[in-house]
């Protein structure tokens, strides 16, 4: 959980996240030409973008979804899960 920042960029939007407990030790990827794709009626939103590799050379796309609390984020990423779980173990 954490905050994101939005923020206008030469190359195109950037979007932050600044994690909730302050941990400066996580790598804090960016996301870059990020849009909205969807907002759900929990307010819930699916943001895609390019996001970078720590070094900054390679970008591939990439999709977050973000809560406007913790209590809901949680609720749509267990809502999620089978979905998930599907997709990552090559059930689908």
């Amino acid at each position: 959980m954490g905050l994101l920042i939005s923020t206008s960029a030469p190359e195109g939007w950037m979007v932050n996240l600044h994690p909730m407990d302050g941990d400066t030790s996580v790598f804090l990827r960016q996301l870059s030409d990020a849009h909205m794709v969807k907002r759900r009626s929990d307010g819930c939103m699916v943001i895609a973008g390019m996001e970078w590799d720590e070094g900054y050379l390679r970008r591939w796309p990439q999709t977050w979804l973000c809560g406007p609390t913790q209590t809901e984020a949680i609720a749509a990423t267990n809502a999620l899960s089978a979905w998930l779980e599907a997709r990552y173990t090559g059930a689908c």
